[in-house]
């Protein structure tokens, strides 16, 4: 399965009074104002103007309603920064896409800001569209023709300001901006690594599609303010949105956000935080599930399904020695400190019938113990599936189970595995080798 199968998971429920909103008017009521410094023990403005530039081009979306996803995504973005209490005296944005998203349009605006900001301001530049890193660098381009803006060109415009910047952009291979000369006055909070593509939730236009632009908005309303000083500055914000993100996507797709941010940026000031609770714009609807996740459980094996006595012989014929892993170290986490032996966490999954094709589907699972039973989500490249397995009450090192493709119509499948230690699991499908290693 194509983890793009899995966006009919990831609807998100809106009430009846909201549906009709479009994306400005919703964020109007998210993003409540503020007015600076008017209460005792808020920290007054940052003198000066917080400059905002979101741009974004794609392929238009069948509709209704027909429109530019990526386009609409970074009208999000803007909207947040203009409609949150802000923490400078200031905020002027704009906001372009769609077919007035072309390059002499870009240039022309980044020479504008050039011109405009003065030292006691801030930039922020926010770009969704597509993204591909060759000879270097990164390039930015919407669906058809040539590169909208390069990395080279941002960066040197972000030079030539007199003033800080942030660069945030939610594109594929979007890490590749690295590799440019990116100035010493300038952060970057980059959607995925050079070597990854970011996804989103299903098209609802309502709320933002990219994970990052859901994390930003999100961030920009308060979620980020981790201090709890009522501000959300430089730091805060590269801080949070690129885990929040991860959380977000890890079920469609592996999007790892690169950050640069020079320490004398971190303090800048972006947004006030919106007191009182904090909802996610959007949230994977719960369904009466026994996974902690709510995702739909795998169906009862057929009736004439096989036997299991073939997976655990072949189980209990694998060697002492576990082979070694590529990547493992990059993809899981340790045990967290204080849990014991659990078996929580991020784990690396491989699968196939030899070496080479498990190297070939290797990829991230998040495993969880509840007292339903073990589970399993993994996201490799051939797919997104859920295993769910109970150990054996006469040997509770096996596990024995089930797993299913997620958003397959397809039947579940046995899984037979033994947990060796708190950090390797070895399993055994039909399909051959399942095991996990963290």
């Amino acid at each position: 399965m194509n983890a793009y199968r899995l966006k009919s998971l990831l609807l998100i429920p809106v009430t009846a009074a909201l549906a009709v909103m479009n994306p400005a008017h919703l964020l109007g009521l998210l993003l409540l104002s503020l007015p600076a410094g008017a209460e005792e023990g808020v920290i007054p403005a940052r003198e000066g103007t917080l400059h905002v530039l979101s741009f974004g081009v794609g392929a238009p979306m069948d509709g209704p309603p027909v429109d530019d996803l990526y386009g609409r995504d970074a009208g999000f973005v803007a909207e947040a920064l203009k409609r949150s209490p802000s923490a400078w005296t200031r905020v002027e944005t704009t906001f372009v896409s769609g077919l007035a998203c072309t390059p002499e349009r870009l240039r022309a605006e980044l020479e504008r800001l050039g011109k405009a900001a003065s030292t006691s301001d801030f930039v922020l530049i926010h770009a969704s569209t597509h993204g591909t890193t060759e000879d270097g660098f990164l390039r930015l381009d919407g669906a058809k023709g040539p590169p909208v803006i390069n990395a080279n060109v941002l960066a040197a415009s972000l030079a030539g300001l007199p003033c800080p910047s942030l660069a945030t952009i939610d594109a594929c291979m979007a890490g590749g901006a690295v590799r440019s000369p990116l100035p010493p006055r300038s952060a970057w909070l980059l959607g995925c690594s050079e070597t990854q593509s970011t996804d989103g939730q299903y098209d609802d236009p309502k709320v933002p599609h990219g994970f990052l632009v859901l994390a930003l908005c999100e961030a920009l309303r308060g979620d980020a303010d981790t201090d709890r000083d009522g501000v959300v500055t430089v730091g805060e914000l590269c801080a949070w949105v690129p885990k929040r993100a991860t959380y977000l996507a890890r079920f469609s797709c592996f999007q790892d956000g690169v950050v640069v941010l020079p320490a004398d940026l971190a303090a800048l000031p972006l947004t006030r935080a919106v007191p009182g609770e904090h909802k996610p714009l959007w949230t994977m609807p719960r369904v009466e599930s026994r996974n902690p996740w709510g995702l739909p459980d795998p169906s009862a094996l057929p009736q004439d399904a096989k036997p299991a006595a073939k997976l655990i012989v072949a189980l209990e014929d694998r060697p002492a020695v576990a082979k070694a892993w590529n990547g493992c170290e990059g993809t899981a986490r340790p045990p967290e400190p204080g849990k014991g032996d659990s078996l929580d966490g991020t784990w690396v999954s491989r699968w196939g019938e030899d070496e080479a094709k498990q190297l070939k589907n290797q990829g991230r699972a998040e495993i969880a113990e509840t007292k339903h039973g073990f589970f399993a989500v993994v996201l490799d490249e051939s797919g997104s599936y859920l295993i769910e397995a109970a150990r054996d009450p006469a040997d509770p090192t096996r596990l024995s189970g089930r797993w299913v493709s997620l958003g397959s119509p397809e039947e579940s499948s046995r899984w037979e595995g033994r947990v060796v230690d708190d950090r390797r699991i070895d399993g055994q499908s039909f399909k051959g080798v399942w095991d996990f290693r963290r």
